[in-house]
């Protein structure tokens, strides 16, 4: 598991933005620990940095188990000619 540094996601107590925002368990399988606004942009900016990926699949993490999303998991799949 690595974390990769991406601008404006994981909130603070204080209401900042760490960078310290997305988990790679491997496989294509990430965790983006954002919600709203915020995952749309940091999302946005990690397709942008990763082009040879594309995603397959979103899904929230229903933090605490009552339907509060603090996260979600995305899983990416390479593109084909980026992987000849």
């Amino acid at each position: 598991m690595k974390k990769e540094f991406v601008s404006g996601c994981k909130q603070t107590k204080e209401g900042l933005y760490d960078a310290e925002a997305i988990t790679d368990f491997g496989n294509g399988v990430y965790y983006f620990e954002c919600e709203g606004e915020v995952f749309g942009s940091t999302l946005s900016a990690f397709i942008g940095n990763h082009p040879e990926l594309e995603v397959v699949s979103i899904a929230g993490d229903d933090a605490y188990n009552h339907g509060r999303t603090i996260g979600y998991f995305v899983v990416f799949k390479r593109h084909i000619e980026a992987t000849a």
